[in-house]
């Protein structure tokens, strides 16, 4: 093999922003309300959900993207699995109670809305 020629495998970011290219007119007040809007969706409507607890603040002047939740009765690693095994939805275990769930610009409403179609379901007591 030609040593000056360096095969290197695309990076995650990379990856992304050939999935997701940025627009140049897509400023970053832009991606910020983007990011915000749907975090505030995953927060209102975790808040409709019986069982559902926040943990990061729900206050617009102290939210960011990453949003802190549990359900009732499920444990952080079961909510993980859950979440991934039936939509490929990745949010983290923080242990018994609950998951970090982190939304960014290439998220969408449907996957916010799956997600908490997730969360109603658990809640609910229904378990894989």
């Amino acid at each position: 093999m030609d040593s000056s020629v360096a095969v290197r495998p695309r990076s995650f970011a990379a990856d992304l922003l050939l999935r997701f290219p940025i627009k140049p007119h897509l400023r970053a007040m832009e991606i910020l309300k983007r990011i915000s809007s749907l975090a505030d969706r995953l927060r209102n409507g975790l808040q409709e959900i019986n069982g559902a607890k926040i943990y990061s603040p729900t206050n617009p002047a102290m939210a960011c993207s990453i949003v802190n939740y549990g359900i009732a009765g499920v444990k952080g690693g079961e909510m993980q699995d859950e979440y991934w095994n039936r939509k490929k939805i990745r949010v983290r275990s923080q242990g018994d109670e609950g998951v970090r769930q982190s939304v960014h610009f290439y998220n969408n409403e449907a996957e916010i809305d799956a997600t908490l179609d997730l969360a109603r379901m658990l809640a609910k007591g229904k378990r894989g």
